[in-house]
């Protein structure tokens, strides 16, 4: 097994229509929210190996994936402050089957093309479980993401570019407090990736924009984080 880390240092941000005609106008809206300062550059992109490594983002045989996230301020260069509890370990199988974490008991179902569409996980604590479910696009890349937590429900939609990097997502829910909707959106800006084409370290921005009858945005706030992979190959 061997790990693979070339840093190229780049920065990919650009965005495409979905698989239909919904998708198509979220994607127009997504589009004009993006950054102008972005650069688009030429990149060679290794294949999907299976359902699951496509559905967790890693090309090529990959037999491990460690993600570990840091929130930092808006200047990218400031103290970075880890946040652990978001911290993932992923292993494949040489079939490219993935495994998730083995602390938590997890059920998985399965389309007829072998990819996920429910993760259920038990919480002992209440003695039930918790699940999101998943939808493709064509391309076979996450198009919504279903969420049906504790406290957390809705759906969360995703938008790829043309090499089928996710560049941007939007999640529209309810909040509390003050301000009664919330529309979470956020962007995706790659800044390191290995030899395979695997993105290693990327830049993440949230906004999140309040309003109180759904329409009119009366506070929006800004959150940033960085997200690192660390990615192993048979």
């Amino acid at each position: 097994m061997k790990k693979e880390f070339l840093i190229v240092a780049t920065a990919v941000l650009c965005a495409c229509s979905g698989s239909n005609t919904n998708q198509e106008q979220r994607s127009d809206t997504l589009r004009k929210e993006l950054p102008e300062d972005t650069v688009v550059v030429v990149k060679e992109m290794t294949p999907f190996t299976s359902p699951d490594r496509q559905f967790m983002d890693v090309r090529g045989n990959v037999s491990k994936l460690s993600v570990q996230v840091s929130n930092c301020d808006s200047t990218w260069s400031g103290k970075l402050e880890h946040v652990e509890w978001m911290d993932k370990t992923y292993t494949f199988d040489q079939k490219g089957v993935v495994a998730f974490d083995t602390k938590e008991k997890i059920r998985l179902s399965r389309n007829d093309n072998g990819q996920i569409t429910k993760k259920e996980v038990y919480v002992a604590d209440l003695g039930i479980y918790i699940s999101e479910e998943y939808l493709y696009n064509e391309q076979g890349m996450l198009d919504t993401m279903i969420i049906n937590g504790l406290e957390c429900h809705g759906k969360k939609y995703f938008t790829y570019d043309s090499d089928l990097e996710c560049v941007s997502s939007v999640e529209p829910s309810m909040g509390e407090g003050e301000y009664l909707y919330t529309d979470a959106m956020e962007y995706f800006n790659i800044v390191e990736r290995d030899s395979l084409g695997n993105w290693t370290k990327r830049r993440v921005t949230t906004v999140n924009k309040y309003s109180q009858d759904g329409k009119n945005i009366e506070k929006e706030e800004r959150e940033y984080r960085i997200e690192t992979r660390e990615i192993f190959y048979y």
